[in-house]
């Protein structure tokens, strides 16, 4: 089933992309809306010519091979117990997949990392953009939710405002949070980079520092289970930061034993 995707204006610049045919780009943004929420699909050259160029004379198999042996790879094609499988390589560098929208159970290609490389602040759940795009994967653009009753049983309509980092940083926090929890639900990302940004632009908390007070709350047995969102962060700063510098900046209290390193310290760039 194909879903709406969004393309940004840095698409049509990217220079790597400019090296492909034509129809070649247009099938690269069709395929995003054939992929589901992790940049996966099946690899059917037929179908997707069915779907995306039916009224063009072409060779979608060619197409797809070409966009995998691009110098960016683009796209990666693997085999899986017989079956074919692509995947898209930054797709959610790109694309802010619904709450809502569910996996297709697509397995990841062999050898893929299970997870993020670490950026400079420790860890990180968003890949970085393309480096030949115009545009980042997430802008100052508002973002409305969506307010298809087909995707949620209380649509919304709100708009939020975020840039990159902010996305980053709400990930990240997320990130570390499953660490903690691994069938935690995915939040609505777009409203946890809004507050990130809200506490940029009207608490005057700098990214460093919002990165800090999750870091030591996470380390803190008590903490950990309460400080679960950036809202949650933001509401209880003053206070947060109060009892953890009495308790000793949420060292003293861990879970894990002797000689054994916490998820945090590891997530953090400790060990």
């Amino acid at each position: 089933m194909a879903r709406s995707r969004n393309i940004k204006p840095g698409y049509f610049k990217n220079e790597m992309l400019a090296d492909l045919p034509p129809l070649g780009r247009i099938l690269f943004a069709g395929v995003w809306c054939h992929a589901d929420r992790d940049g996966r699909l099946e690899d059917r050259p037929r179908r997707l010519k069915a779907e995306i160029l039916p009224y063009d004379d072409c060779d979608v198999d060619e197409l797809l091979q070409q966009l995998a042996d691009s110098p960016e790879q683009f796209i990666v094609r693997y085999e899986v117990d017989g079956k074919r499988y692509i995947s898209i390589t930054a797709f959610r560098a790109h694309q802010n997949p619904h709450q809502a929208e569910k996996a297709l159970g697509i397995p990841p290609p062999p050898g893929a990392p299970t997870a993020p490389a670490p950026d400079k602040h420790g860890a990180s759940t968003v890949q970085a953009p393309d480096k030949h795009s115009s545009s980042p994967a997430v802008s100052l653009n508002p973002i409305t939710d969506s307010c298809n009753p087909s995707m949620s049983k209380k649509p919304s309509c709100r708009t939020y405002r975020f840039d990159e980092s902010d996305m980053a940083t709400a990930r990240w926090i997320f990130d570390h949070i499953r660490q903690l929890q691994p069938n935690r639900t995915e939040p609505d990302f777009n409203k946890w980079a809004n507050t990130v940004r809200l506490m940029r632009e009207q608490d005057n908390r700098t990214d460093d520092a919002i990165r800090n007070l999750f870091t030591r709350a996470n380390r803190d047995e008590f903490w950990q289970n309460n400080i679960l969102s950036p809202d949650k962060l933001r509401t209880r700063w003053d206070d947060l930061d109060l009892k953890l510098r009495i308790n000793g900046n949420g060292k003293s209290k861990r879970t894990a034993g002797p000689g054994q390193r916490h998820p945090a310290d590891t997530a953090a760039g400790v060990f």
